[in-house]
């Protein structure tokens, strides 16, 4: 039977931004498992965030492997779909998954952003699970 590796995810954010500013959001993906695939689903609060643009990391890219990268952004409910896969072998190691720009609409004391969902998809027969990290916090001052 085919061992389980672990992946955790987490944020590398700022605390605080003022109401107007562009800020870059990135979530990074730590694993000892051959990874080939991550699909997730961000959420966030529309009336404080509105997503500017969302980019692949070099996580799945390093080695110079090609990759395919799709994402689907639904502003109205504050979703984002990503999914990310390397065409051949699997990646390890920690780096960046998906960065997300965001600029900050409206003034709030603190509001979450979440992965809401993330289906790791090993390379090999053993499977790998994923540890969701707890939502982050910004604060947006006016």
């Amino acid at each position: 039977v085919p061992a389980t590796a672990l992946a955790a995810l987490s944020w590398r954010a700022p605390a605080t931004v003022k109401v107007g500013q562009e800020f870059k959001v990135d979530v990074v993906v730590k694993t000892q498992g051959d990874l080939r695939s991550l699909p997730m689903q961000l959420s966030y609060d529309p009336a404080a965030f509105q997503v500017v643009s969302v980019q692949e990391g070099p996580f799945f890219r390093q080695g110079g492997e090609q990759t395919s990268f799709a994402h689907n952004v639904d502003h109205a409910n504050g979703r984002i779909f990503v999914g990310v896969s390397r065409s051949s072998s699997g990646a390890k190691g920690e780096d960046t998954l998906v960065s997300v720009v965001f600029r900050a609409r409206a003034p709030r004391p603190r509001s979450e952003l979440r992965v809401v969902a993330a289906t790791p998809v090993s390379a090999g027969r053993g499977a790998i699970t994923v540890g969701l990290p707890e939502p982050q916090t910004v604060g947006i001052a006016q």
